[in-house]
C-alpha cells in the first residue's frame, strides 16, 4: 500500500478572492434595506382599498364628516365700506396655502380623515378675511326699531314654522332696547278653541321659543268670512289699530308675506333714513319683466315687501273702506295695493 502525502492542494480553478471589506458589507446592507422598504410600500399600496387611495377632499366620507371642527380658522377683519374696493370688477383675494400634497397616495393627509385630527389641525393656520363692518353704522336721523311696524297675513300652522326666522328682524332692538311692533292677522278659526286655540299656542311659542314679545295675533276687521287676499289688503287698518293700542306712532308701515325675509334690520333703517316719513312714500321694487308689468301693472308680485310712510298711511286710511269695497273681487292682495 502506497504512502499518503502529508500536503493537500486545492485545484487552481477554485482559488478564493480576498475577503470583502467593511464598507462593501455596509453598502450591501443598505441596498437590501431599500429593496425591503420598497417591497413593503408597494405591497401596502396595492393591498390598500381603492377608496382609501382617493383624495379625501373628493370622497363622500370627507363631506359626511365636514360638520365637525373645520381645518381653517376664519377671523373677519372689519373695514369701512368703499365702493371702489368691492363690486363685480374688484379683485378677488384667494387663500393659496395648500394643506396637503397634490399626489393623493403619497400623503396621508389626503386620505379620508376626521377634521378634528391632530395631524390636520397642526397644519392649519388662521385665515383673515376682509369684510364689511358687521354692525351697520346709522345716521342720527335714521328711524329706530320702535318706529317700524311689520304686518303679515297667514295661518297659525304656517307661522309656527316660518316664525323661526322672524327674530332676525322682529327681535332686533335699538339703543333704547325697543323692538319693532308686528301684527299677524290670522283666520278666525285659529282663534277658536279658547285657551287651547291655535292662536294661543302660537303666541306662547313666539314668546318662549322665539323671544318675541311685540307680536300681536289678531283677526281682520273685515270679519271671519274675509278671504286671505282681503285680510292682506285690510291689514293696514289692523296695523294702525295695533299701534294705537301699544301707544306707538310708527313712522313706517311694512307689509309682507310670512315668508318674506328682511335680511338686516339696520340696513332697512339706513335705507329708510333717506326719506321723510311725513311725506307720502310707497316704497318697493318691481320684481317682474316689462311684459308682466305692461299686462298687470307695476306692483310687488308674489307678496314682496311694501313699505308705506306714516304720511301716506294717514291718507290711505281716509278712503280705506271704500277701496276695500271697490277691490274686493281683485285676485291678489298685492294687486289691490297697486290699484288703491
Amino acid at each position: 500500500m502506497g504512502k499518503l502525502s502529508s500536503s493537500f492542494h486545492l485545484p487552481s480553478t477554485l482559488t478564493l478572492g480576498p475577503e470583502p471589506t467593511g464598507a462593501v458589507r455596509t453598502l450591501k446592507r443598505r441596498i437590501l434595506s431599500v429593496l425591503v422598504v420598497l417591497s413593503i410600500s408597494a405591497s401596502l399600496f396595492f393591498l390598500t382599498p381603492k377608496a382609501l387611495r382617493k383624495p379625501s377632499f373628493s370622497s363622500t366620507k370627507f363631506f359626511r364628516l365636514s360638520h365637525s371642527l373645520g381645518p381653517v380658522v376664519i377671523k373677519p377683519v372689519e373695514i369701512q365700506y368703499d365702493p371702489r374696493l368691492f363690486g363685480l370688477d374688484a379683485p378677488v383675494e384667494w387663500y393659496k396655502a395648500s394643506l396637503a400634497s397634490a399626489i393623493a397616495w403619497t400623503n396621508p393627509l389626503r386620505w379620508p380623515i376626521l377634521l378634528t385630527s391632530s395631524r390636520l389641525l397642526r397644519a392649519t393656520k388662521p385665515l383673515s378675511l376682509r369684510v364689511f363692518p358687521r354692525v351697520i353704522q346709522l345716521d342720527s336721523h335714521a328711524p329706530s326699531s320702535s318706529d317700524l311696524i311689520f304686518g303679515m297675513a297667514t295661518t297659525a300652522q304656517r307661522a309656527s314654522v316660518l316664525s323661526e326666522l322672524w327674530p332676525v328682524w322682529l327681535g332686533a332692538k335699538d339703543d333704547e332696547g325697543e323692538a319693532p311692533l308686528a301684527v299677524v292677522v290670522l283666520p278666525q278659526e285659529d282663534h277658536d278653541g279658547g285657551a287651547q286655540s291655535a292662536a294661543n299656542v302660537l303666541s306662547e311659542k313666539l314668546r318662549t321659543e322665539r323671544g318675541l314679545e311685540n307680536v300681536l295675533l289678531t283677526t281682520s276687521w273685515l270679519g271671519q268670512s274675509a278671504r286671505y287676499e282681503l285680510r292682506y289688503f285690510g291689514m293696514l287698518r289692523d296695523m294702525n289699530e295695533a299701534a294705537r293700542q301699544a301707544d306707538r306712532e310708527p313712522l313706517w308701515y311694512i307689509v309682507g308675506d310670512d315668508d318674506t325675509l328682511w335680511t338686516d334690520e339696520r340696513m332697512l333703517r339706513r335705507e329708510l333714513s333717506k326719506y321723510d316719513p311725513s311725506q307720502s312714500w310707497f316704497l318697493g321694487a318691481s320684481s317682474e319683466g316689462i311684459s308682466q308689468i305692461q299686462q298687470f301693472g307695476n306692483m310687488a308680485f308674489g307678496g314682496a315687501g311694501i313699505i308705506i310712510s306714516r304720511g301716506l298711511c294717514k291718507e290711505m286710511l281716509k278712503i280705506h273702506a271704500d277701496c276695500v269695497e271697490q277691490t274686493k273681487d281683485v285676485f291678489g292682495g298685492d294687486e289691490m295695493y297697486s290699484l288703491w
